[in-house]
């Protein structure tokens, strides 16, 4: 993950886009959850997409299979969800990955009855800011996150996090 965030991080002050960009479209995350991406998304990583807007928006989605990155089914994650560590945890592995970022604590909800935590982040050195939105489905971790230039319209991140659906 920390180098995905160096490479968003140079592609946003490095790069000039050229897309052209008319609507959003709609990706499939898998049978489940599907959002709008600014344009097709390109895979970073196995389970890690990514998709850039006209005005240097960059949206993040990962999906985390829990069972296989940590042993954890729905079942034995199911209890921890509620529980004060997990969140921290969460942010804290986060903030570890995105180095220079200073991340918010986690604000905690329910997304059609999936817990979900969401958390923003800022980097100063870099005037970036990063927001965060995660659902957890079973034994899945779906991450879409929103990284802006510090002072950029945030219309983006609203689009992506709107655009979540769950099947």
């Amino acid at each position: 993950m920390k180098k995905i965030y160096l490479l968003l991080t140079a592609i946003l002050f490095f790069s000039n886009f050229s897309f052209a960009q008319t609507s959003w479209v709609d990706y499939k995350i898998d049978s489940r959850v599907s959002a709008k991406m600014p344009t097709v998304p390109k895979e970073l990583l196995p389970g890690t997409v990514m998709s850039l807007t006209t005005d240097s928006t960059v949206c993040i989605v990962t999906k985390v299979d829990f069972k296989a990155a940590a042993g954890l089914d729905s079942a034995a994650l199911a209890p921890m969800l509620d529980q004060k560590e997990f969140p921290d945890g969460l942010r804290n592995g986060m903030e570890g990955q995105m180095k220079g970022f200073t991340l918010s604590d986690v604000k905690t909800g329910t997304f059609h009855g999936w817990h979900t935590f969401s958390f923003d982040g800022i980097n100063e050195g870099q005037k970036l800011k990063s927001y965060t939105y995660m659902v957890i489905i079973g034994q899945y971790m779906y991450s879409f996150t929103a990284l802006l230039k510090d002072g950029q319209d945030t219309k983006n991140r609203d689009e992506l996090f709107a655009s979540i659906k769950v099947n």
